[in-house]
């Protein structure tokens, strides 16, 4: 096989690589990002709410489109259990509204419970501010209603389906509400993203200086070659990782069937079959001397190996500092990463432990040879 053939579709990858990095990290580079999260006690007495409403600014630091994202629960809730609050379980019902610079209102909602509900506006540089009123009563709902949700003739018509969630209210009792307003402009990305670019840009660099290296190389650029041992035992490898995932998934289905809390996102889960394949087809042919053809050799591969492990462990670390690894007491697809690093690493391990497993029974067999001599 010709080198060129080899060799230009790698470049080809580094290079996209290394522009894909940079436009990421660029996009990073000019995020303008809002994160508010906290807890507000409200106590309701005789049907009457205190405190009847809180405040929060937040800033807009370059105009343009961005993403507007809420959340209200009772504390200790997540978003797996929005179906179990209940109005009659609560005291009021929590309504908001956002205003710009010029007091203009952009977005209202009057809800028990919001969940990751998400807007996206055109803002203007400047400070928005945001009300949260606790309504405990149909008047204090036709009054919002009136002023922020609709025209004051359709008013009676939406109190009507309201009325009996107001009448299911308690009179009295305290709550403790999580609330949470995230802000981001429209495609920008968090400093993990930022980091992630950055490392992306090293290793495209990385990529085309080896293979610019390795053409100048006699058979580092030749086809993969494989003895029959090799390829019965390539072809065990891989029947253990097949039957590795369909276990997964026969158990992952069992599991979601029986309507288990599960902390993290289906997404992630069918994710992790996939690595727990790939695992258990890399490390049985690296220890039984499969994965690596003859002409190939072990020590540059161990060493991107750790390096990849090492970026993704960075990334991980990032995200979990910026608070993006686990949110609403669920892991998010960042914890990806994490999944990456343990992988590349276990790797790595197992192909220093076969080295020197190796290196050891070629000592011993030296060393024979000497005594037999």
């Amino acid at each position: 096989m010709k080198k060129k053939s080899i060799v230009v579709p790698f470049l080809l990858f580094a290079i996209l690589l290394l522009g894909v990095s940079v436009w990421i990290l660029i996009r990073s580079v000019n995020a303008d990002t809002w994160k508010g999260n906290w807890t507000q006690t409200v106590t309701v007495e005789n049907g009457v709410a205190t405190p009847e409403k809180i405040e929060q600014n937040f800033d807009v630091n370059m105009s343009g489109k961005y993403d507007i994202t809420l959340s209200w629960l009772p504390a200790g809730k997540n978003n797996q259990e929005v179906l179990e609050i209940l109005s009659k379980n609560l005291g009021f019902i929590t309504a908001v509204v956002i205003f710009d610079g010029r007091g203009v209102e952009i977005y209202a909602r009057a809800s028990e419970s919001v969940v990751k509900e998400t807007m996206t506006m055109e803002l203007e540089k400047g400070t928005y501010h945001a009300q949260y009123y606790y309504l405990t009563d149909i008047e204090q709902y036709k009054d919002f209603a009136g002023k922020y949700l609709c025209g004051t003739y359709e008013v009676e018509d939406w109190a009507d389906g309201m009325r009996s969630t107001f009448e299911s209210l308690q009179k009295n009792g305290t709550w403790d509400m999580t609330y949470k307003m995230e802000l981001s402009g429209f495609g920008s990305y968090t400093a993990g993203y930022a980091t992630g670019a950055i490392l992306g840009i090293l290793i495209g660099a990385c990529l085309i200086v080896l293979f610019l290296v390795l053409i100048t190389k006699s058979h580092a650029l030749e086809s993969p070659k494989y003895d029959e041992r090799q390829e019965l035992e390539r072809g065990r490898g891989f029947r253990y990782a097949f039957f590795t995932i369909l276990i997964y998934y026969c158990l992952l289905f069992i599991f979601l069937s029986a309507g288990l809390t599960l902390y993290v996102d289906f997404n992630l889960l069918f994710s992790l079959g996939l690595f727990l394949g790939t695992f258990v087809h890399v490390a049985y042919c690296i220890w039984h001397e499969a994965y690596f053809a003859l002409n190939q050799k072990t020590s540059t591969v161990m060493i991107l190996f750790l390096l990849v492990g090492l970026a993704n462990l960075l990334v991980t670390i990032t995200h979990f500092i910026s608070g993006d690894l686990i949110q609403d007491g669920r892991f998010t697809p960042v914890i990806l990463n994490a999944l990456c690093a343990l992988m590349f690493f276990s790797v790595f391990v197992i192909m220093y432990l076969k080295k020197r497993s190796n290196d050891r029974i070629n000592e011993e067999i030296e060393a024979a040879d000497e005594e037999e001599e």
